[in-house]
């Protein structure tokens, strides 16, 4: 086995001039993100895209959901089934409820 060099990259951390040497070998990046969830760059970075991505994902999930008109306990299903897993997922790798204040969530759900 090889590795894939078009499709390999590296997280730069500390010093740069440390990775001048394999910078023509890899694709160099600041924040990379696996599994949906970004890591690495300074923390106010990382948390701005996981913060809107994790936004972003719910309201397209429960925007699907929204012209069927359900009753208050699909609304509730539909939360229970989309929404709580993905925060419970992004939370599990980050802390991401210091992220997120109760208002901008209550206002998609």
């Amino acid at each position: 086995m090889k590795v894939n060099l078009k499709k390999t990259e590296a997280l730069v951390f500390g010093d740069s001039s440390l990775w001048e040497g394999v910078s023509n070998m890899y694709t160099l990046r600041n924040v990379i993100k696996i599994l949906g969830i970004y890591f690495g760059g300074n923390g106010k970075e990382r948390d701005d895209l996981n913060y809107r991505e994790t936004l972003k994902s719910i309201k397209k999930s429960l925007n699907l959901w929204k012209w069927r008109g359900l009753s208050l306990l699909g609304r509730i299903q539909i939360v229970k089934t989309f929404a709580i897993p993905n925060l419970i997922f992004r939370a599990s790798a980050i802390h991401l409820f210091q992220m997120f204040p109760p208002s901008s969530l209550m206002e998609i759900i």
